[in-house]
């Protein structure tokens, strides 16, 4: 028997946090008629079910796309490489998605770290900080002249998702529960921005010149400069302010950032020679 109480809550707790009850370990549970073995993996089963299940509460289609038991094991292979080290339950997947991308998990779909990715984006903006969006309002008191030279940072809780499999179109799929669509030989690679919107958390698929614009306009540029990525377009202005404008509807543009660079003061026309 263990010789301190100390030495009792360590063995207990090592016994419990395995994948499987050691056979050394039995002695910390009394003999009472049950199997000791038996009384040890009750609590341990409980532990990692309660893990398990706080995972599935955070990745509700990965679940949902992967079918329980193989959802156990995916959890089992992942606690296995990265262990819960905190007193909350709300971080112990947050590495899933890399896990999955790194191929850690040799079972489920293609798109599934990309599904994955998408949950945690959607659970990450769901607690992102507040601020207030930028509305037409606001732009409406920015002088015309001034336009050129604005800039339109995206929300605190924006995420800008790079996908190469069909993981946004499951998503749908899984949330309307409809069949899951078949994964073609090829993807055209797409990108998903997530962010809240009040109290409500959505996520849409862009265009490819949308997500160039909101990439650049993210990153910092002007709205002239995320006109310029549009020089292909037969009118590159206004489909730049298309793009800003179904962005600002959607309360994706904070208010805070939105503001024109300081522009160079012109030269006056009498100078000397």
């Amino acid at each position: 028997m263990p010789s301190s109480l100390a030495e009792l809550q360590r063995r207990f707790h090592d016994a419990v946090t395995a994948a499987d009850v050691p056979e050394e370990a039995l002695d910390v549970v009394r003999e009472d008629g049950v199997d000791r073995r038996r009384r040890l993996q009750v609590y341990c089963n409980a532990y990692w079910l309660r893990i398990i299940d706080a995972i599935a509460a955070e990745y509700p289609k990965v679940t949902a796309a992967l079918g329980r038991p193989a959802f156990v094991r995916l959890c089992r292979a992942y606690l296995a490489s990265h262990p819960t080290s905190r007193p909350s339950l709300r971080d112990a997947a947050e590495h899933l998605p890399a896990f999955l991308g790194s191929g850690g998990f040799a079972e489920g779909p293609a798109y599934l770290a990309d599904l994955a990715a998408l949950e945690r984006a959607r659970t990450d903006a769901f607690d992102g900080p507040d601020e207030r969006a930028l509305t037409r309002d606001d732009l409406a008191e920015i002088p015309p002249e001034d336009i050129a030279f604005l800039r339109l940072p995206l929300v605190p809780t924006a995420a800008l998702l790079a996908f190469t499999t069909i993981a946004d179109e499951v998503w749908i799929a899984l949330e309307a529960e409809t069949a899951v669509p078949d994964s073609p030989a090829s993807v055209t690679p797409r990108t998903v921005l997530v962010w809240r919107r009040d109290t409500l958390v959505v996520h849409r698929t862009l265009a490819a010149d949308e997500a160039q614009v909101l990439q650049a306009l993210a990153a910092g540029a002007t709205f002239a400069e995320a006109c310029e990525l549009l020089v292909d377009h037969e009118d590159p202005a206004q489909r730049a302010l298309q793009i800003i404008l179904t962005a600002l509807d959607g309360a994706a543009f904070a208010a805070a950032g939105a503001v024109p660079t300081i522009r160079a003061a012109p030269l006056p026309e009498d100078l000397p020679s």
